[in-house]
């Protein structure tokens, strides 16, 4: 992963939110089960847009929550790993097994 990489909501993948999480969906996986994201994970999730690399998402957060960049960085590439793991998320412009594999787009419910 490099601090340049963009990331995307992953195709099948829905989710809602309000003030204070997020709920993610896998649509894509018959035996998928919610996941909630509070505090960080929900800032991280909402920073996804295709547009902010990970070292800006970094930035944010650290704005965001008044800490510094070095002591959130591990923190936010360590779960954006997870998401990834998961299928969650994808780098943007990928259109190889990992992104397009299930079509569609991510869903906001």
């Amino acid at each position: 992963m490099s601090y340049a990489d963009t990331w995307i909501h992953a195709p099948d993948v829905a989710w809602t939110s309000d003030e204070s999480r997020v709920v993610v969906l896998d649509l894509g996986r018959e035996d998928a089960v919610p996941l909630a994201l509070e505090g960080s994970g929900s800032a991280i999730w909402l920073a996804l847009d295709g547009v902010m690399d990970t070292a800006a998402i970094i930035d944010s957060l650290s704005t965001k929550f008044d800490v510094p960049r070095s002591e959130i960085d591990f923190v936010v590439v360590t779960f954006l790993r997870d998401l990834r793991r998961r299928g969650l998320i994808s780098l943007q412009g990928v259109h190889g097994d990992e992104a397009s594999h299930r079509g569609g787009r991510g869903a906001r419910l």
